[in-house]
């Protein structure tokens, strides 16, 4: 038996409020094609919709300081790994899920305003390895608690054991193996 997602049984949504597109989407699903199991899609849109309000908060968090979000994550996953230990381009992408191409051009428009340096790999002169300059390495100091501000913000309507179970499932789902190809 197909599940409809997000309807009580009087077929309205049963969570979100106004701002829940993603309940409007489902109750557009389950109207069109009650048969089709909706419960994933409710969940997942979800995340892709949380995935566009973070980042927008992100942004305007980080705007202040002349940053986008995804340069911000090059010079923070940067300070964080460690001030004076350079990143393979490789590493980098692989750590912060970016394509190769466009972790490529943001890596040589954050060079250009001097804030990482990319020099020869030691081990590989094919290779390079990205790390930040001392102004990268101020600003990332400077940013990285306006955006854990911004997270704080972000899941203030949680409490705290919400926000251990959304954690604990989120990682859950993140570690579980999807059966279809391609992954």
């Amino acid at each position: 038996m197909a599940l409809r997602s997000d309807m009580d049984e009087d077929g309205e949504a049963a969570t979100g409020g106004p701002d829940d597109v993603v309940a409007q989407g489902i109750r557009w699903w389950n109207t069109e094609k009650p048969e089709l199991d909706t419960q994933g899609k409710a969940i997942l849109g979800r995340i892709i919709a949380l995935q566009d309000r973070v980042t927008r908060r992100y942004n305007a968090a980080l705007a202040p300081f002349g940053l986008r979000y995804t340069e911000y994550a090059v010079l923070a996953t940067l300070r964080a790994h460690g001030r004076h230990i350079p990143m393979s381009p490789t590493e980098l992408r692989e750590t912060m899920l970016f394509t190769s191409g466009g972790l490529s051009n943001l890596l040589r428009r954050l060079a250009e305003r001097g804030l990482i340096a990319r020099t020869a790999a030691a081990h590989d002169g094919r290779g390079v390895t990205v790390s930040l300059t001392d102004q990268g390495a101020a600003l990332a100091d400077m940013t990285m608690p306006v955006q854990v501000e911004a997270d704080q913000d972000l899941i203030a309507g949680l409490d705290e054991g919400e926000r251990h179970m959304l954690e604990s499932l989120l990682t859950k789902l993140i570690r579980s193996k999807p059966t279809g190809e391609g992954f």
